[in-house]
């Protein structure tokens, strides 16, 4: 049990990072011509461990329900 959550967290982290990492490609070839390009890591950076944390903690709250209601 404890298994599958822990292989559907690390799915959807690696999805979330596959994800982030394309918007970051696109946008680092458009936003390279506005000469924005020393702000645009610490701004993605930021959105992307906050959406990180985010992910990861509604998964630990979907672990510890399942395991409250099957208890």
């Amino acid at each position: 049990m404890a298994t599958e959550a822990l292989q559907r967290t690390i799915r959807r982290v690696t999805a979330v990072i596959v994800f982030q990492l394309s918007i970051i490609m696109q946008m680092l070839t458009e936003i390279e011509y506005m000469g924005l390009i020393s702000i645009l890591p610490l701004i993605l950076g930021s959105v992307s461990v906050l959406y990180l944390l985010g992910s990861f903690s509604l998964s630990l709250d979907d672990h510890q329900s399942s395991e409250n209601t099957s208890s």
